[in-house]
């Protein structure tokens, strides 16, 4: 079974503000959202597939 959060667990656990995912997600750039009255949840699975997909290498 998935697990979903919320804008505000992502900012407590990845430290990614909620100002600029929401950017994101209005542009589309973000993961898709269950929508539920008017909070917004993410799946667990996703969120980190896209925060890999986001990673930089950084050559020394």
């Amino acid at each position: 079974m998935a697990k979903y959060i919320t804008y505000r667990d992502i900012e407590k656990i990845y430290g990614l503000k909620k100002n600029t995912l929401t950017k994101l997600y209005m542009k589309g750039e973000f993961i898709p959202a269950i929508k539920v009255g008017n909070r917004n949840y993410f799946e667990v699975e996703k969120l980190e597939e896209w925060i890999e997909s986001k990673k930089v290498a950084i050559a020394s």
